[in-house]
Formats: C-alpha cells, structure tokens, sequence
C-alpha cells in the first residue's frame, strides 16, 4: 500500500505566523484520513490540491477545540457541494464531549456520522491497518498508529507530555508526527505536564522508540524557532503543505 502524508497544519493553540491549526492528511489507495481538523483546515486542503468532498473521515484526538475547530469550516464547504456525509470518528471518551461541542455548529447543509470507538477497536477495519493509543494530556486523548501487514508506517502523538512509556507504543514506525509545543527552556515549567518539547519528541521518537524521522507538530512560535535551529538527526521541521509518501 502507498501511503502519503500532508502536513495541512502543524502549528499549535497559539501557531506560528503561517502556520494554520494541526491537521494531517493521510491518503490511502482509495480512502482519505483527517488526523485532526484545526483552524484553515478546509483552506490548506484546498490548497494542497484537494476538493472538500475527498475526504472521508476526520479523526479528533481529544476535545480541545484547536484539534476540531476547522470542522466548521470544512462542513460548511462540504455543504455547499453537496459532499456526502462526513464520517467523525473518536474514542468513546473524548466523542460523547466533542458531539456535544460540535452539534450547534454544524451547519445546515452539511451530515454527519458519528463514528464512536472502544478500546482495542481498529480504526478503520479494511482501509488502513490504523489502531488507538492513550497519551498523557489534560483531558482523554488518544494518538494514532498505522500500519501495514505489521510494519509501522506512520505515528501520530497528537497532545502528550514527555513519558518513556509511549515508546512502546511508537516502536518500529518509519515516521512519528510528534507534539513540540515547548522550547527547551519550557520542559521545567507546567506545560510540560501536557505537552512536549521539540528535544523531548526527538529523544522519544527516535532514540527510545527507534523512528526514522520525527516531524516537530503543534509548534509554538519558540518551539519553532529551536527546531529549525537544531541539528537533531531525523528531525524534520514541517513547513505548511509538506508531502511524504511511505
């Protein structure tokens, strides 16, 4: 299976100039994945050469709103074509929350379906080889491992503090999009309770769970300005609109 990842969006709550919330894209032969739906969602799909109507489904890591808030606007443009219904996927404990934010949002044109999952239930059974994991954040969130006849291609932490424990986890995937709020100078401070730094993702990734490339994810405007001073090996600091394939 060829897989391809987009970067729509990888800054954070409070993005670097340019950079729109955090969405990845991942395309599979004849399916379409939302890893998260930030703010400019919809405008940097389009951008990256793709209709609203393409995608399938959207993925939503936990409830906070920079993760989903690019949903409004994605339904909003689906409704105007006259897209099908967006299938919304997310783990039990973060989907009863969310459709409760969501609901007096969506607009009136636009369907969607719910799509509630347990634990140990498969993301998407048949499409991709796509499993849940639990992350240390604030509120339940859940990252996300795809994978193909066993071999890990793809990663994704979405929020999460520093902990070793989410090595096992991230073993053996070729890339992991990592979170990277923090600047070094940050991994003392509170934040550090919910979130990374560009150093910690790197350290997690790559020389605990064996990853060839670490993309720096949910950047800051310091955590941005580290990463693309640093020379951390397998670091890949994500301009908007990065394409890999796997």
């Amino acid at each position: 299976m060829s897989l391809s990842l987009y970067i729509l969006g990888a800054g954070g709550s409070y993005p670097p100039p340019g950079y729109a919330g955090p969405s990845l894209l991942v395309e599979a032969p004849d399916y379409r994945l939302l890893l998260d739906c930030g703010d400019s969602c919809a405008a940097r799909l389009e951008e990256a050469g793709f209709d609203p109507c393409d995608v399938d489904a959207v993925y939503v890591s936990h409830r906070h709103a920079d993760h989903w808030s690019g949903l409004v606007q994605l339904l909003s443009s689906r409704g105007a074509r006259g897209c099908p219904r967006l299938e919304v996927i997310a783990h039990r404990n973060v989907a009863v929350e969310l459709l409760r934010l969501l609901e007096p949002l969506v607009p009136g044109n636009a369907e969607v379906s719910p799509r509630i999952l347990g634990d140990e239930e498969p993301l998407r059974p048949g499409v991709l080889e796509a499993s849940l994991f639990r992350v240390r954040h604030q509120v339940p969130t859940y990252g996300v491992s795809i994978r193909e006849g066993g071999e890990g291609l793809l990663a994704y932490t979405a929020d999460t503090a520093y902990d070793e424990g989410l090595a096992e986890s991230l073993r053996g995937h070729l890339v992991v999009v990592a979170d990277s709020t923090l600047p070094p100078s940050g991994e003392s401070e509170r934040a550090a309770m919910f979130h990374m730094s560009v150093r910690q993702a790197w350290r997690l990734a790559v020389e605990h769970a064996g990853a060839d490339s670490v993309v720096a994810f949910h950047l800051s405007p310091e955590s941005l300005e580290y990463a693309r001073r640093s020379r951390l090996p397998g670091l890949l600091v994500p301009g908007e609109g990065l394409k890999m394939t796997l």
